[in-house]
């Protein structure tokens, strides 16, 4: 990542562009389990094209889930491709066709009718819909999902909100194994994508005017490794989020990063806003 020179600052305000980086699966979205269907499908169709031998098509899928929970496509893809003993040689190749699978399975499904389509949270449409019509925020996505994957995902009227002239804006699964580096990717896209955006330090070396919205553990850390400011919201129920933050961990997290990192269940509450710089836009 090129580096960039640093602004110190005291005050979280800015007259410079404030970016709002928006995972999709949990945070935009109600993630459907035909998800994990495509991923399948995917590896499957991918053994076939590489005549993967039988005798390693035998997956441990809820494993492997939970192995590479909370990071990436590319490195889920890796892992299979390590079960499948790809060449390493190959992997570009294998990536590609598990990526066009995987693309192709939701096209199929939605010609059928046989897919289910996210449900989008109604408090990220209506945040999404304040940055849309503020100077002073741009909204970026930010997916461990590939783009072609997501520019089938994505509904039409969501899709206006991480539009630029060259189509789909963000940062995608296909290009880091990691969400610290799809974040910093992220940050470097809209550095030259956006004049008027440029990054803003504070006195402890955290990004001031970079928000990144996630809705897990993984994408907290994720935020905090890449020092910018975060969002989490581990439900949209109170209850459950109040549980979320009284397990001893959570606390500790929240008590340390309090100035950095805010944990709610709605963004449309008076914190979330404030934190976000977005209680003036009208």
């Amino acid at each position: 990542m090129k580096k960039h020179k640093i602004i110190k600052v005291k005050k979280k305000k800015s007259s410079n562009q404030t970016l709002i980086l928006f995972d999709h699966d949990g945070t935009l979205c109600q993630t459907n389990p035909n998800s994990y269907d495509s991923i399948i499908y995917a590896a499957k169709d991918a053994a076939i094209f590489f005549k993967v031998p039988s005798i390693y098509l035998d997956v441990d899928w809820d494993s492997l889930f939970a192995l590479t929970r909370g990071t990436t496509e590319l490195n889920l893809i890796h892992e299979i491709a390590k079960l499948y003993t790809i060449k390493e040689a190959d992997l570009d190749t294998f990536t590609s066709a598990f990526i066009k699978a995987r693309a192709n399975w939701y096209k199929a499904t939605r010609l059928t009718g046989d897919t289910i389509h996210d449900t989008y949270h109604s408090d990220s449409l209506q945040i999404l819909d304040m940055i849309h019509t503020s100077e002073k925020h741009k909204s970026i996505l930010v997916t461990g999902n590939p783009r072609e994957v997501i520019e089938i995902r994505l509904s039409k009227h969501v899709r206006k909100y991480f539009t630029s002239e060259s189509g789909l804006f963000g940062a995608f699964g296909e290009e880091a194994k990691t969400r610290d580096e799809i974040i910093r990717i992220a940050i470097e896209k809209s550095i030259a994508q956006f004049p008027d955006f440029k990054p803003v330090y504070s006195d402890d070396g955290y990004i001031i005017n970079v928000i990144y919205i996630g809705d897990s553990s993984h994408d907290m850390i994720a935020g905090l490794m890449s020092k910018v400011q975060v969002i989490l919201i581990p439900s949209r129920d109170l209850a459950q989020k109040i549980d979320y933050v009284a397990d001893s961990y959570n606390r500790f997290l929240a008590k340390t990063f309090e100035k950095h990192l805010l944990i709610t269940n709605n963004l449309t509450n008076n914190d979330a806003l404030h934190f976000l710089g977005l209680e003036e836009v009208e």
